[in-house]
C-alpha cells in the first residue's frame, strides 16, 4: 500500500512538469508554427484558432513542401481559451 501512496504523487508530479513545459504562444505565430520540430507541441489562445488553421498552416505547408511539413491542430479547451498545436511531419 505504500507503493501505491507513492505512485500517486509522483503522476501527479509527471503531469506537473508536462504543465510547466507548455509554451502559450501569444503574438508572431508564424514564426512559432514555422520554428517548430517534429514532436513539438505549442498552446496558442482561442483567438488566433482561425488563423491557425485557416491560412497560416495551409501556408506553411506550401512553403515548407520540400521537406513535407505537417501540423495537427487540437481541440479548443473552452474553459481555458487555448488549443494546443503539434508538429507531425
Amino acid at each position: 500500500s505504500s507503493l501505491l501512496q507513492l505512485r500517486l504523487p509522483l503522476r501527479l508530479l509527471a503531469d506537473f512538469r508536462i504543465a510547466m513545459k507548455k509554451k502559450i504562444i501569444t503574438e508572431n505565430y508564424t514564426p512559432a508554427l514555422r520554428d517548430m520540430e517534429v514532436g513539438d507541441i505549442l498552446t496558442f489562445p482561442v483567438k488566433a484558432y482561425n488563423s491557425i488553421k485557416g491560412t497560416l498552416i495551409p501556408r506553411l505547408r506550401l512553403e515548407l513542401c520540400v521537406e513535407d511539413a505537417d501540423w495537427k491542430v487540437g481541440d479548443i479547451d473552452k474553459k481555458k481559451g487555448l488549443f494546443d498545436v503539434e508538429r507531425v511531419a
